[in-house]
């Protein structure tokens, strides 16, 4: 029998496929990313565009207008949170400043999604 690799990680994850906008701090222009997966600490999403580590970053979530932006939008879906959820996705914020910790390519892109991005939270909005 093949041992389970430990989850190293201090907080539970939310598994979640997010459609979200997402712009370094001092820019304007925003791309579309989806976000896979959220903690209290921490998110993974999936980008077009290679990100720098170190960076900040804001990420916001898609309103129903935006999402008529492009063919890729209007596939995204927006955020829920189903009873059987649990608790940490409770957690997920309309709009959040993290710090790039790190990007890879990833081995086998889907579509237009060819880099994988994880973030330290930073701050969290209120709402």
């Amino acid at each position: 029998m093949t041992p389970r690799p430990k989850n190293r990680r201090a907080a539970h994850r939310c598994v979640k496929n997010v459609g979200m906008r997402c712009s370094y701090v001092n820019d304007r222009k925003s791309h579309l990313v989806t976000l896979r997966n959220f903690s209290d600490r921490g998110l993974y999403f999936e980008s077009s565009g290679r990100m720098r580590p170190g960076a900040l970053i804001v990420l916001r979530t898609m309103v129903d207008a935006e999402r008529h932006d492009s063919e890729r939008a209007f596939h995204m879906p927006l955020y829920s949170v189903a009873k059987e959820d649990p608790a940490t996705c409770s957690l997920f914020r309309s709009h959040v400043v993290a710090r790039v910790q790190r990007c890879v390519e990833l081995p086998d892109p889907g579509g237009d999604l060819n880099y994988g991005v994880g973030a330290a939270i930073q701050i969290l909005s209120d709402f």
